[in-house]
């Protein structure tokens, strides 16, 4: 794992200081990957969440957190379950935003007909990715990946995600090492108002070009966030592999995460802001409505049908706007739809 990446490492260091020789191995792998992060093949942490302030692994409850991204797209999964949540994985690809749980597939179109910034499938899968790109900035997370510049090699400047008026907000920080020259400790702030102070706090467990093994984040307030709540949570890097996935080159699809002995999934579809049911007759119905009688079976398809997913969802969203079109008309209570 740590081979390839420190031959990463051996490269140049865009955006970081001109004379990074004699900077320890950690030190330049982790100025290195903040600034020039490379694509994901595979990563697993181990989280905190906010829940519970463990200094020493392995306090529980810690969760499983396994991803990938990739220039096509990426996936985020919780392989197994805890408190408040089942084992799911979530998705894009360069056609749809998707979803897959022990008993749904969910889609969404990212352009085209039925595509919608309201669409929930869309909404929760963005919000998945941005989790993934803050756990891939070790602490770094309120700085926007990529945007981290270093003027010495202890001090840089980034920005923020832009905001909701679409302004984005500087930030200053500085990075403090221990006697053996590693990354002990990282601090940032807004650079205008200064008023609030992020600390992340480093430990590594092995010598060389390696990522911290543990990143644990402190926190009053959020810079970018309204809400001010406290946060204190600890992330440990379990494995990361960077690389190129052949076959995600186009993102990644439910069917590379359904296996054709899993159990049926019932099959859910946004459009225009609106989530559909799949029936088992290539019906689609408003989600919470009884479909019709002629709609019922009693089998459902098998897990290898999630193979065409993407031929279901595209003839799915033409007849949803034609749904959308038809309800803007007078009907009877027994018209079939």
């Amino acid at each position: 794992m740590w081979l390839a990446w420190a031959a990463l490492c051996a490269g140049r260091l865009d955006g970081a200081p001109a004379n990074a020789a004699g900077l320890s191995a950690e030190h330049v792998a982790l100025m290195e990957f903040l600034t020039n992060r490379p694509p994901i093949k595979r990563v697993e942490f181990d989280l905190s969440y906010n829940r519970i302030f463990p200094e020493e692994p392995p306090d529980p409850p810690f969760v499983r957190v396994r991803a990938s991204l990739q220039p096509g797209g990426f996936y985020f999964q919780f392989p197994t379950p805890y408190p408040f949540r089942t084992p799911y994985t979530k998705g894009e690809s360069a056609d749809y935003y998707w979803g897959v749980t022990s008993n749904v597939v969910s889609l969404a179109p990212k352009s085209g007909p039925g595509a919608d910034p309201k669409n929930g499938t869309q909404i929760v899968v963005e919000n998945e990715r941005k989790e993934l790109e803050e756990l891939l900035q070790f602490g770094l997370e309120e700085a926007a990946p990529g945007s981290i510049h270093w003027l010495t090699p202890t001090n840089f400047v980034a920005s923020t995600r832009p905001l909701k008026n679409g302004e984005r907000l500087r930030l200053t920080g500085r990075l403090i090492l221990d006697r053996d020259g590693r990354p002990k400790e990282l601090r940032y702030q807004d650079a205008e108002r200064r008023a609030i102070d992020i600390v992340v706090r480093y430990r590594y467990e092995e010598r060389g070009a390696v990522l911290p093994k543990t990143t644990i984040v402190q926190r009053d307030k959020s810079i970018i966030r309204p809400h001010p709540g406290q946060r204190l949570m600890t992330n440990i890097l379990v494995s990361l592999e960077p690389g190129v996935v052949p076959e995600a080159a186009q993102g990644f699809t439910p069917s590379m995460f359904i296996g054709e002995q899993d159990p049926p999934r019932e099959l859910l579809i946004n459009s225009n802001g609106v989530r559909y049911v799949v029936t088992e007759l290539g019906m689609i119905r408003n989600e919470g409505v009884e479909p019709p009688a002629y709609a019922l079976v009693t089998e459902r398809p098998g897990a290898a049908r999630y193979g065409g997913l993407v031929v279901t969802v595209a003839l799915a969203c033409g007849f949803v706007w034609w749904l959308g079109k038809r309800r803007r008309q007078p009907t009877t209570p027994n018209q079939k739809s």
